[in-house]
């Protein structure tokens, strides 16, 4: 929408671009013509947006109890980004109320710039559905493709107790322990 308006005998011209997208950054040309002549002059526009999601999500390190990943920075939307969020869940929840009460979010700050995060406290042997989402001063964007991880088995932290072997026949045992 173009609008016009008369200040001091001099004419004030505004455009106005509804609906804009970052893709509609760039320089923008403004050109005024009378009897007189001609003057051109230059200006960029930069639409900012909230941030793309990342990608490139990929494992680093898996542990009994933790999960290293990292990602490949996303377009920032003209912003710089300022945080990621990762979140994650148990990937076996079975209904609703249990993927509540197990879905987990952390935020990692990204103040040095990195694009990775280990998440600690995990459950040996449970596999975790995992997002990246990348914030700026416009807003957070969504979700990266989720990742499915499963933390390594943790060893045995007490040795076997009160062992029993019981003979079942001439070839077979059972062995018994707490």
């Amino acid at each position: 929408m173009d609008d016009q308006m008369m200040a001091e005998n001099q004419l004030i011209s505004t455009l106005c671009i509804d609906k804009t997208r970052s893709s509609d950054s760039g320089v923008i040309e403004c050109t005024v013509t009378n009897p007189y002549g001609r003057e051109s002059t230059h200006t960029r526009l930069i639409i900012q947006d909230k941030p793309s999601p990342p990608t490139k999500l990929q494992v680093i390190e898996t542990t009994s109890t933790s999960i290293t990943l990292q990602w490949k920075t996303p377009f920032d939307g003209n912003s710089p980004i300022k945080s990621y969020v990762v979140t994650y869940r148990q990937q076996a929840s079975s209904t609703a109320l249990e993927e509540v009460l197990s879905r987990h979010r952390a935020s990692f700050a990204s103040d040095d710039g990195s694009q990775s995060a280990t998440m600690k406290n995990l459950f040996p042997r449970t596999t975790y559905q995992i997002a990246v989402a990348a914030s700026n001063d416009i807003g957070t964007s969504h979700p990266s493709n989720a990742l499915n991880v499963t933390t390594k088995i943790d060893s045995p932290q007490n040795e076997p107790r009160e062992v029993e072997v019981i003979p079942i026949s001439s070839s077979k045992l059972r062995v018994k322990w707490r």
